[in-house]
């Protein structure tokens, strides 16, 4: 028999449910937008949602028409897709380099940099900062929502430091703060 390890189990919560159910309808309105507003009245805490938007359909917004089988009939449906103007900030951290890219809401690449790396962490982390504000300036109109870090080591869970990174040869550091 196979040991699991639950050390690092949670319990679900309500708010467990509320997160995957919004993940869900995010992912749907993703894969099928434009797509009519009451489909997301499942999920109440996506009403005010940053990253959805409305498209009236009638105003042909991208190109975008009622999908509609009677258009003559009923309230015209507003539809929903995901907030052009939202995007994050992906760094993928390798021994020599870093990898940071831009990336919208619909997982379309926008802007993509290298920067390099030596066996100073602050030296690094620095040269990763200015990098991502050169790539904040260059998005006009747009709002960074959250950045993700890949590392090639261990963090600490509870300190989310770097404890363990061989390939790095970087010491215990606190590349969150």
């Amino acid at each position: 028999m196979r040991h699991i390890d639950l050390t690092d189990v949670q319990l679900a919560s309500s708010e467990t449910a509320r997160r995957i159910n919004r993940d869900i309808v995010l992912e749907l309105i993703r894969a099928n937008q434009p797509i009519s507003r009451p489909i997301c009245r499942a999920v109440p805490a996506f009403k005010e949602a940053p990253y959805r938007r409305s498209l009236s359909s009638s105003s042909g917004e991208m190109g975008m028409r009622r999908r509609c089988s009677n258009p003559a009939r009923g309230r015209r449906p507003t539809l929903l897709g995901l907030n052009d103007s939202l995007v994050v900030i992906a760094v993928d951290i390798h021994p020599k380099q870093a990898i940071l890219a831009t990336v919208d809401l619909h997982g379309r690449l926008l802007s993509r940099s290298l920067v390099s790396l030596d066996l100073d962490p602050a030296g690094s982390t620095r040269r990763i900062i200015d990098c991502m504000i050169r790539m904040q300036r260059s998005l006009l109109h747009k709002s960074i929502e959250g950045i993700g870090i890949s590392l090639p080591g261990r963090v600490d869970p509870d300190t989310q430091r770097l404890i363990f990174a061989p390939n790095l040869h970087w010491p215990d550091f606190d590349l969150k703060k």
